[in-house]
């Protein structure tokens, strides 16, 4: 299964997720489904990393999707009146922030003083990140203004999956090659969902609050990644994704507000 497929998979979980997620009366399953895609677009972009011929071009343009991304979650969540649901939806960034950490390991094993300076660099990055957006929400009366900071300044902390996933990204990267090992660390990272429910495991906590443990059905897809890549349709997606989540926003406020009018 080339890594093309992998995307256009985890595009249709994601679609199907998002419609749970921003259209009023959905059903919890459509959720459920989600669970595998944002996993499924993670292993992609590790791999992406692996074979580009050119990482700062590749980061460059996670990094001007997430503004724009950015921008787009600000300007609708402070248009609308009380929406339905507030977009919170930026992948770009917790894929860059993935992207630069790797990229900075990576140096700090093969270049060791070059590694040095980048993790220093990165680190200044975090701190400034970390007071703009502590110091934002506090002068700045917009909802989703600290995401909106920790996307212009990428912040490991204030990005869509938190630093979870940034984890996540990086052991998946570098285990990449040995399935068994990475199969492992997957499973570990899923299941430590479950383990929060923990010691009052209860069936609300597993199917309804806590139910992020089903990631762990992507796995079979990852392990059949054939290495090839596949056509290529990359700007597609870096497209789809705001136009699909603002227009779901859209359509779930105006039925929402139906909803009410009757």
């Amino acid at each position: 299964m080339s890594s093309n497929i992998i995307k256009w998979i985890a595009l249709l979980l994601m679609v199907i997720d998002h419609i749970g997620e921003f259209l009023p009366g959905s059903n919890i399953y459509f959720r459920y489904v989600g669970r595998l895609s944002f996993p499924l677009f993670l292993f992609g972009v590790i791999w992406s990393l692996y074979y580009t011929h050119d990482r700062g071009k590749y980061l460059l343009r996670l990094y001007v999707a997430g503004v724009i991304m950015a921008v787009l979650d600000l300007c609708f969540n402070n248009v609308v009146d009380q929406p339905y649901r507030y977009i919170t939806n930026n992948i770009f960034i917790t894929f860059l922030l993935t992207g630069i950490i790797i990229h900075v390991i990576e140096k700090l094993i093969y270049l060791r003083e070059e590694g040095i300076k980048l993790a220093i660099a990165f680190i200044i990055l975090q701190v400034i990140s970390t007071l703009g957006c502590i110091l934002a929400e506090s002068w700045v009366s917009l909802y989703g203004i600290k995401n909106f900071v920790g996307a212009i300044l990428p912040n490991i902390i204030w990005n869509e999956g938190s630093i979870f996933f940034i984890i996540l990204g990086i052991v998946m990267y570098f285990t990449k090659e040995n399935k068994i090992v990475m199969s492992v660390c997957y499973c570990t990272f899923s299941l430590f969902f479950l383990a929060k429910c923990l010691p009052n495991l209860t069936y609300e906590d597993v199917w309804f609050r806590n139910y992020q443990w089903m990631m762990i059905f992507a796995l079979p897809i990852m392990l059949c990644y054939n290495q090839k890549k596949g056509s290529s349709t990359k700007y597609f997606f870096y497209v789809f994704y705001p136009i699909h989540i603002i227009i779901l926003y859209i359509v779930g406020n105006i039925m929402e507000r139906n909803v009410l009018k009757l």
